[in-house]
Formats: C-alpha cells, sequence, structure tokens
C-alpha cells in the first residue's frame, strides 16, 4: 500500500475498532505492505512504527521415498530433513516408525539442529 488511507468505507474487508485493523478474507497480493497507523487529537498527531504484512507459505515434502540411511552400531550419524518450500520460521519434530516423538531433551544422544537434521551421537541397537 502506498500511502492510501485504508478504512470500511474504502473496503468493506476492512474493519478498525480501538486501535485494531482487521481484514476479512486477506488477499495475499492486494493486502500485503506496509502499513502505519496514525492517532489524532486536539494535541497533535502521532504515528506508529511501521509493520509490514507479509503471507508465510509452507510447501509439501517431495513425495519421493527417502533413501534407506545405514547406521554403524555405536558411532554418530546426520539425519537430514528434506525442506519444504517456505518463507517464513520453521520448526522441526521427528518421529520414529510413524508414531513415537523423538524428544531430544530426554535423549542425550539425540540432537535437532535448527535446520531440521537430526544428529544421534551414538547409534544404538533401539534406534
Amino acid at each position: 500500500m502506498s500511502d492510501e488511507e485504508v478504512s470500511s468505507e474504502s473496503n468493506p474487508r476492512y474493519s478498525i475498532s480501538n486501535g485494531r485493523f482487521t481484514i476479512v478474507k486477506p488477499d495475499r497480493v492486494i493486502d500485503a505492505g506496509v502499513y502505519t497507523c496514525e492517532a489524532s487529537n486536539k494535541f497533535g498527531t502521532v504515528l506508529s512504527n511501521p509493520v509490514e504484512l507479509i503471507y508465510g507459505y509452507l510447501g509439501q515434502f517431495s513425495n519421493v521415498k527417502p533413501s534407506t540411511v545405514d547406521a554403524v552400531l555405536y558411532m554418530g550419524i546426520d539425519l537430514n530433513c528434506p525442506i519444504p518450500l517456505h518463507n517464513t520460521g520453521l520448526s522441526y519434530n521427528w518421529y520414529k516408525a510413524d508414531v513415537q516423538f523423538l524428544r531430544p531433551e530426554f535423549n542425550p544422544q539425540y540432537f535437532l539442529s535448527r535446520n531440521g537434521h537430526l544428529y544421534i551421537s551414538e547409534v544404538q541397537a533401539s534406534d
């Protein structure tokens, strides 16, 4: 948006109530941009810091079955998570046999990195 005033009169999808700006059914093309709030009274006018509205997305994982990873007992291994296309921050969870959520905080041999890799410092037979 380029210095145009937004209000419920300019677009019925917009509503402003008690300083809260709401967009009903936001559109990633039309509504993305930088917004600033202006408040005024008889003493003057102030502007808020600008807020940028962006639309996040998260693509699908590939439907190609990942290849088997062979691990050596008592050795370390790095399991890679094929990151889908995205434009926002991601968080990762790993599951064992499609059910058991792996909790690195309870398993000192597991480390989950910020890029989605699961490191196992010492592979056990149960892994």
